[in-house]
């Protein structure tokens, strides 16, 4: 999640759903782009696999932000989704992230929660799929994170691998990054789950207290990240842990404890 709604440009994709205006930036497509190049390894067919990545990287973030815009809509407060970069936004149609302003702390928890929520609830479904059509489900670590990887062994999909990169990606966009999203570091979901359990301990302090624990557990997750190796997650907590960090020195300057 970001924090700031990127600027219009006319290659935007916009469409509705539910209800919802969808906007779709062309650099959302980047990400996938760069994780199926990655993934090619000789595969016979590097265009489809490159489709596939964008396929499963498009429906499972639209339906994280599509949890964030549900639970909005339930609490009252109109929205907007825009997909970028590298994840999307739930926009509260008068400008920022949620209408903080229209939104109690345990609600503003509830909307927090509902996209990872939606994230699972799409691996479920996957998952469903996988056990129809006569495959199982091998559970491992991930490095980091816990993974669930379909094996179609003695099916009919045993030897479509088009089909197989789908299930796995699909698995892997929803389990491991809504994982991610709960780490309690802003502006991930995690982080403003505990930014506002810390205006709801303490409404002068909460702001500065949560950016506090977002730098020491961002740092700490970068830390593990790079020790086992992978430097996306190192790279990605790292940068967050810098920004709280800079955010804390900014709030510090003006004297000031809550926005």
């Amino acid at each position: 999640m970001i924090l700031n709604e990127p600027k219009q440009s006319p290659y935007d994709l916009s469409f509705n759903l539910f209800g919802f205006p969808i906007r779709v930036h062309p650099g959302f497509f980047i990400l996938p782009v760069i994780f199926g190049s990655g993934s090619l390894g000789g595969v016979a067919n590097p265009g489809v696999v490159i489709l596939i990545f964008i396929l499963a990287f498009f429906v499972s973030i639209l339906v994280h932000e599509l949890g964030h815009a549900l639970a909005l809509r339930f609490f009252g407060v109109p929205s907007r989704v825009v997909l970028y970069w590298m994840g999307g936004l739930a926009i509260h149609d008068n400008g920022g992230w949620g209408g903080r302003q229209q939104l109690s702390p345990n609600q503003q928890i509830i909307v927090s929660l509902a996209g990872p929520a939606a994230g699972f609830m799409l691996a479920a479904l996957v998952v469903g799929i996988v056990f129809a059509l006569g495959g199982t489900l091998q559970f491992y670590m991930d490095r980091m994170f816990p993974m669930l990887a379909p094996s179609w062994e003695g099916t009919a999909i045993e030897s479509n691998a088009p089909l197989q990169t789908l299930f796995f990606v699909m698995l892997f966009c929803n389990i491991v990054w809504n994982i991610l999203n709960l780490a309690p570091v802003l502006p991930l979901d995690g982080g403003r789950v505990i930014q506002e359990m810390c205006i709801k301990a303490d409404y002068n302090s909460g702001i500065r207290n949560s950016l506090m624990i977002s730098v020491g557990a961002g740092a700490v997750i970068a830390f593990m990240g790079f020790s086992i190796g992978d430097r996306f997650v190192g790279i990605f907590f790292a940068l967050m842990a810098i920004s709280a960090y800079m955010t804390l020195q900014q709030m510090s300057g003006r004297g000031q404890g809550r926005w």
